[in-house]
C-alpha cells in the first residue's frame, strides 16, 4: 500500500518493488521520484539581505530500475485507489478495506 505520503526511502522501495515486480502496489502516486532524486547531504545557508534560509541537495542519485516512459513522476501503482474527500473525513481506508477484500476475494 502507498501513496503521496510514500517519500524519501519509501519511494525508493515502492520504485524498486515496481521495477521487480515484488508484489502488488496499491493505492495512489509515490510523492519521490520513481528515477532517483537529490538528497542525503544538504548545504544550508541564510541569504545576507532578506535572511531567507536556503538548504541545497549535494547529492544526485539514481535508483537501479528498470527505465519508464514517463520519467520525473513517481511510482504508479499497479491497482490504482484514489482517496476520496469522504474517506478522510469519515476515517475510512479505501485502500486497505481494498485489499482486504482481494484477499478474500483470493481465497
Amino acid at each position: 500500500m502507498m501513496n503521496y505520503f510514500s517519500a524519501s526511502t519509501a519511494s525508493e522501495f515502492v520504485a524498486v518493488c515496481k521495477s521487480n515486480t515484488i508484489g502488488l502496489l496499491v493505492g495512489e502516486e509515490s510523492n519521490g521520484c520513481y528515477e532517483g532524486g537529490n538528497g542525503a547531504s544538504f548545504i544550508s545557508m541564510t541569504l545576507p539581505n532578506s535572511k531567507i534560509a536556503v538548504n541545497t541537495p549535494l547529492i544526485y542519485y539514481e535508483n537501479a530500475v528498470v527505465p519508464v516512459s514517463q520519467k520525473g513522476r513517481g511510482t504508479i501503482p499497479d491497482f490504482i485507489i484514489q482517496e476520496s474527500v469522504d474517506d478522510v473525513f469519515n476515517g475510512r481506508d479505501s485502500v486497505l478495506e481494498w485489499v482486504k477484500e482481494r484477499i478474500r476475494n483470493s481465497q
